[in-house]
């Protein structure tokens, strides 16, 4: 199973946590093949304080964690079709598609 957790600040994830749940699992279940009934989601919403990010990146930062568990059984391909997929299931949020951007995880001999 894919477990996905979620890191944001409250504001932004509140408002489109439906849809960016939506657009994750879209992109586990055509990168890694699986059900739509296996959707593990976790948001953790923080308070401003409790989000030390980087100045370059807006208020909207997310960073998305995906069980490690998962791309050691996926192949090099769908490992680095994932991360692109769900920005192109993101782009039409308003929480998400300003300032996301990802970097495709490393598999096993990838």
């Amino acid at each position: 199973m894919a477990q996905v957790k979620i890191f944001g600040l409250r504001q932004s994830l509140e408002r489109d946590r439906t849809a960016i749940s939506q657009a994750i699992h879209a992109s586990v279940m055509k990168a890694f093949e699986y059900p739509p009934d296996k959707k593990f989601h976790r948001f953790i919403m923080l308070a401003e304080a409790d989000f030390v990010y980087p100045a370059d990146r807006s208020n909207r930062y997310t960073i998305i964690e995906i069980d490690p568990r998962c791309l050691v059984r996926a192949s090099c391909g769908a490992v680095h079709e994932f991360a692109p997929a769900v920005l192109r299931g993101a782009r039409g949020l308003s929480a998400a598609a300003s300032g996301l951007s990802a970097a495709a995880p490393l598999a096993a001999g990838g």
